[in-house]
């Protein structure tokens, strides 16, 4: 490789924009469409400056200073770990910052202001914002509308320049309750006022984003869902939905839980027939991508749900194990406590005056000390051999 050199011509330093998509315009002024081809022949390392490593020789061959460089480049921290401005975020799952055109997203109404407004030669005015890589941010929140992708490229054409892939792209907008989710994101990493919410904030920023996601699947429903194959509007606002539900920290998880129990189809039974995607997710905890903090939180949560107010069956298990302080049982669990057959436990409740409409007690069950009241008062009334309830 070649000695690291000056670059003839430059281009102007852009707040926010990554070291790996300030080589690309650096290339294309130039003359060189391909970075790789740049970078090989001013002796920079293109796989280094793609993961934004090497900023002081990409400072040598712009001109431009490395701490400048590396204020928006993400840095490799551990295996699968990136640093962006001190936020952790999971690699590659958060972050694209690929240098390819068609990989990229951008705000229209910010790649409009760059052409109008920035300095220097207009070809090389728009660049790429870093929050645009990150995966799971769907929209610009100071332009309100939906980030879109660029302009494919023809196979075996000639690449396009940067600002040619934006031309013209359509701007959508989106409703600012939808884009709460994304001013969380990008409030932690400086770019927009920071909100606070306690139980996310102690979470990694790739966690926390995470969490957003699975808590906007709470929010919609119990099917299977990925917001990623969701048109950026939707997913933004099926994020902020999620963070609708992470205010008043765990009152308003509880509130939907309850609604997701109470309201539960006849045919839903047991935790993922019920809560669906949501609690498979929680009991997955097997080393993955997804393996984080962010599960462990909402496990509690989610248990403290389940002992209070699920109904549990007989030998149930929740997240493995057997549940030992659970309010409520089904009405299988209650005959099998009061030792009766299940056909006749029917009989019992109302003969002790339990609510008994059949609806209740299949959405709510019973209170478990309700059970156990009438267990010691049964069998303190009916002596064991004339206990025609009793089962064999």
């Amino acid at each position: 490789m070649p000695k690291v050199r000056r670059a003839p011509l430059r281009v102007r330093e852009r707040p926010g924009e990554p070291a790996s998509w300030l080589l690309r315009r650096l290339a294309e002024r130039n003359g060189y469409h391909e970075p790789r081809e740049f970078g090989a022949a001013f002796g920079l390392d293109f796989e280094a400056q793609a993961r934004g490593c090497g900023t002081a020789d990409l400072s040598l061959v712009s001109g431009l200073s490395a701490e400048g460089l590396a204020e928006w480049s993400p840095v490799s921290v551990e295996k699968n770990m990136i640093s962006l401005r001190g936020q952790i975020l999971r690699y590659p799952f958060d972050w694209d910052g690929g240098v390819s055109g068609p990989a990229a997203r951008a705000c229209p109404r910010c790649i409009r202001s760059d052409l109008r407004y920035g300095s220097g030669p207009r070809a090389f005015r728009p660049y790429v914002r870093a929050w645009w890589c990150l995966r799971d941010v769907h929209t610009c929140p100071v332009h309100l509308c939906a980030l879109a992708r660029l302009h494919a490229q023809e196979v075996g054409a000639k690449p396009l320049p940067f600002w040619k892939t934006c031309e013209g792209i359509a701007s959508v907008s989106v409703p600012a309750s939808d884009v709460e989710a994304d001013r969380y994101v990008l409030g932690r990493l400086g770019v927009m006022p920071e909100r606070t919410f306690p139980i996310l904030d102690g979470l990694p920023l790739g966690e926390a984003s995470a969490l957003l996601s699975w808590l906007g699947e709470l929010a919609n429903g119990t099917e299977p869902t990925d917001v990623r194959l969701m048109s950026p509007g939707e997913a933004a606002r099926f994020r902020s939905e999620g963070l609708g539900l992470a205010r008043e920290w765990p009152g308003r998880i509880h509130a939907r839980l309850l609604e997701l129990l109470h309201g539960r189809p006849e045919v839903a039974r047991g935790f993922k027939g019920i809560y669906g995607r949501f609690y498979s997710r929680l009991y997955d905890d097997r080393s993955n991508r997804d393996s984080h903090a962010g599960r462990e939180i909402l496990k509690d949560v989610f248990e403290a749900h389940a002992l209070e107010a699920y109904p549990f069956g007989p030998n149930e298990t929740l997240f493995r194990k057997q549940p030992k302080q659970c309010l409520r049982v089904n009405m299988a669990h209650a005959a099998q406590i009061c030792g009766v057959e299940r056909r006749a436990m029917g009989a019992l409740i109302d003969a002790f005056g339990l609510p008994n409409t059949a609806d209740r007690i299949r959405r709510e069950g019973i209170a478990k000390a309700e059970v156990e009241a009438v267990r010691k008062a049964y069998a303190g009334r009916v002596p064991a051999h004339q206990a025609a309830l009793r089962a064999p």
